[in-house]
């Protein structure tokens, strides 16, 4: 009897063995399927964004650099080959989560325009930074600003406080690459 109640165990076992290799290969399949359209979908949002911030289509080249953490990416951004600024995509921790946002330079160092890109806030209250009537604060901001010098909202402090250093980030790696210093 043991003998038996052994062998019905290793059967399960291996039937459950076999249907989890099997699921696996085709999420496996899937996910090679999709990836690469995944990947050309964020670059066409990413794209979109930049355009989005500068007005218009743009082309955009990625600069190197050894920038503080939570610098995702930064790009060297031109209009028919002639150079208009820069922009850069930051990340910084809020209440509900991570809060992407891109920060555009314009040719004279000012912050010219800010896009949240992604944001996980609370709805009605930490995503209230996503507004314009927010966002214009920073705009020809050059140096970084301290908590007291922002306009939080009201409810939603540690929200505010995220798309600061998130500009705050943007501000230091653009004078790392030689944009305005510190006054």
């Amino acid at each position: 009897m043991k003998n038996n109640s052994f062998l019905f165990f290793l059967r399960i076992g291996g039937t459950l063995l076999l249907i989890a290799a099997i699921v696996a290969g085709m999420l496996a399949s899937v996910n090679a399927l999709t990836a690469p359209r995944i990947a050309a979908n964020e670059l066409a949002e990413e794209s979109a964004a930049v355009g989005g911030l500068f007005g218009g289509e743009v082309e955009r080249t990625d600069v190197q650099g050894d920038f503080p953490e939570g610098v995702r990416n930064v790009w060297r951004v031109s209009s028919e080959g002639e150079e208009i600024g820069y922009c850069i995509y930051t990340e910084s921790q809020g209440y509900g989560g991570i809060i992407g946002m891109m920060v555009a330079f314009d040719a004279d160092g000012a912050v010219g325009g800010i896009r949240i890109v992604e944001i996980a806030e609370t709805a009605g209250l930490g995503s209230r930074v996503d507004s314009e009537d927010f966002l214009c604060q920073y705009l020809g901001m050059t140096v970084p600003r301290s908590k007291a010098e922002v306009d939080a909202i009201t409810g939603s402090t540690v929200s505010s406080y995220a798309v600061t250093e998130g500009v705050n980030l943007a501000v230091r790696a653009y004078q790392m690459i030689g944009g305005q210093k510190d006054e």
